[in-house]
């Protein structure tokens, strides 16, 4: 067997493995809340994802972060989605957290409306100075 071949089949721990503590059962659970303060003063709570174990989500905003060793959050960008699918909307999220380097998503599912979602994604991203980032914007996965 060549070398090559010998790595391509050595295990992968998955990240829910008995080493991090986490199971299949609690991967979609919520790593905690984080409640972020728009300009307006609002405060909106967030469930804390990592970028793999999201759930889908069917109407909701959300806060791509980059979490630093340190702790700090850094927010990259704000949306929100507005597809009649999960599972395309998960997948606009992952890609475009994953194009910016986030490594947690955060989101907001408790907005009525989606102008209430819109409102929070807006007021997040000018409190934290991303209005200008690329994927500012509504999720259009229909």
């Amino acid at each position: 067997m060549s070398r090559f071949s010998e790595a391509r089949h050595q295990p992968v721990e998955p990240e829910y493995s008995a080493r991090s503590g986490r199971t299949a059962r609690t991967y979609l659970e919520p790593l905690g809340y984080y409640v972020w303060r728009g300009a307006s003063g609002r405060s909106f709570t967030h469930s804390v994802y990592t970028l793999i174990g999201c759930p889908a989500p069917l109407a909701a905003s959300f806060v791509l972060v980059h979490r630093g060793a340190d702790g700090q959050r850094r927010v990259l960008s704000t949306g929100r989605t507005v597809g009649l699918v999960a599972s395309l909307n998960l997948a606009d999220i992952r890609r475009r957290g994953a194009s910016l380097g986030a490594n947690e998503v955060h989101l907001h599912a408790l907005g009525d409306s989606e102008r209430d979602r819109a409102v929070a994604a807006f007021d997040i991203a000018v409190a934290n100075d991303t209005l200008g980032a690329p994927a500012n914007h509504a999720a259009s996965c229909n």
